[in-house]
């Protein structure tokens, strides 16, 4: 499983969420089953934003990198 930020634009207002998704494609997929118009109410709980469903510009997954945690100068790794 990967980290994906999801990011919702909707007019001057934009908000994200992180969740994990085993794939890129199942994010977006996930995604747009909940965005479908049919079944979505008119406002979206998205984090702490309503967002206005039948306003949305755009969706974007991206995958996040989590970078190791180096350790600091001088300390000692034990193995």
């Amino acid at each position: 499983m990967s980290k994906f930020k999801i990011s919702i634009h909707c007019g001057q207002t934009s908000a994200f969420v992180i969740e994990e998704y085993p794939t890129k494609q199942e994010a977006l997929s996930r995604w747009s089953m909940a965005l479908d118009s049919s079944t979505t109410p008119a406002y979206l709980s998205f984090g702490d934003v309503l967002v206005n469903t039948a306003q949305i510009s755009f969706l974007v997954a991206e995958e996040l990198i989590e970078k190791p945690v180096e350790p600091e100068a001088q300390a000692t790794i034990e193995a």
